[in-house]
């Protein structure tokens, strides 16, 4: 009894101290002892590959990534600036005449400064010991497959809030943005999309090189007769025309296509869902190397850090107490450059 009793003390000790956090959840006590003594739990660390999942996990429906490229601040910073050009710019041509004894004449390139700032965006959940005990005590598995679910989550809404920037026309220069007629919606009969689309293509300040469109309207696109005869060579009345084909006849170098949907009722009714990416197609102007300093591209995703995972111990979840689990990440979607995109709207019926 007497070393029962010293045993209690130095975990008592060790709780008070924080030390419990460091021994092992190995110790096994008779029922006598584990009744004379209060139950004490240590957190559990998420492991460097819990948060290699983290970094590296992407819903392969998601396009948000793509739409809004993703630059990486230094550090673990919030806060950024970037530059707004001024487009008009680069296509005003100046005199370049020079005298034999006169001075070079000067450009002036208008360039303002812009700052911003990455907010939080997490969610958590909760793994009770109960739910540890029901998976004969395998604790990894399930923070794991907590961790994944809950940044699936965040992604979810991070895509839909990348889908509304995208698609709102408050984003683009006005004259840019193009109600797409009855006659020349990609479902249409007798509709010619692609040289309704190549005659956009040429209205922008710059030429953009990449097209943004949500899966039914993409459907439309690919299925529409003039299409699949241009990109297979037959009478249009059978086949599909895949995103490479299409992207070399418009000459963009890429097709990004949102398959993603959501929820539009809340938590508890029946899912009501729809496609986060609906009846309009973005054009955009994006240069890869472009960080808000140099290069020019529509939009970017400023991230501060990495991904953010972690998991703490509480008892006040359920009788037998459980892991708070959090993840999410630190960003800041941009519109820099509204000159570099177009916008259509209504493209199907």
């Amino acid at each position: 009894m007497r070393a029962k009793t010293i045993l209690f003390v130095i975990l008592a000790l060790c709780t008070v101290c924080g030390a419990m956090d460091f021994l092992p959840s190995i110790f096994s006590f008779d029922s006598e002892t584990m009744l004379a003594m209060p139950v004490l739990a240590a957190r559990y660390a998420v492991t460097p590959e819990q948060t290699g999942m983290m970094m590296a996990y992407k819903n392969k429906e998601f396009i948000a990534d793509l739409a809004m490229p993703i630059k990486k601040l230094l550090g673990s910073k919030t806060t950024f600036t970037f530059l707004e050009r001024n487009l008009a710019d680069g296509f005003t041509v100046p005199n370049t005449f020079v005298g034999r004894m006169s001075k070079v004449n000067k450009v002036d390139f208008k360039v303002e400064e812009r700052s911003g700032k990455c907010n939080a965006h997490g969610l958590g959940d909760i793994v009770t010991q109960d739910d540890i005990d029901e998976a004969d005590g395998n604790v990894g598995d399930l923070v794991s497959d907590s961790l994944q679910d809950t940044m699936n989550l965040v992604l979810q809404a991070r895509e839909k809030r990348v889908a509304d920037i995208v698609q709102s026309a408050s984003n683009y220069l006005s004259g840019k943005v193009f109600p797409v007629a009855t006659a020349n919606k990609f479902d249409a009969e007798h509709s010619n999309p692609l040289r309704y689309i190549l005659e956009i293509l040429e209205e922008g300040i710059v030429r953009p090189n990449r097209m943004i469109i949500g899966q039914k309207a993409w459907t439309a696109l690919r299925t529409n007769p003039m299409v699949v005869k241009a990109a297979h060579g037959n009478a249009g009345d059978s086949g599909v025309a895949s995103r490479q084909a299409v992207a070399e006849l418009l000459e963009l170098q890429e097709i990004i296509v949102g398959q993603s949907f959501m929820n539009t009722v809340k938590k508890g009714k029946e899912a009501a869902l729809v496609p986060c990416w609906g009846d309009s197609v973005a054009l955009h102007y994006c240069e890869p190397t472009a960080d808000g300093k140099r290069g020019l591209a529509w939009g970017l995703t400023f991230q501060s850090g990495e991904r953010y995972a972690t998991t703490e111990w509480s008892n006040d979840y359920g009788l037998k107490g459980g892991y708070d689990v959090k993840a999410g990440a630190y960003w800041a979607e941009t519109v820099m450059a509204k000159g570099a995109g177009m916008l259509l709207t209504g493209v199907i019926s």
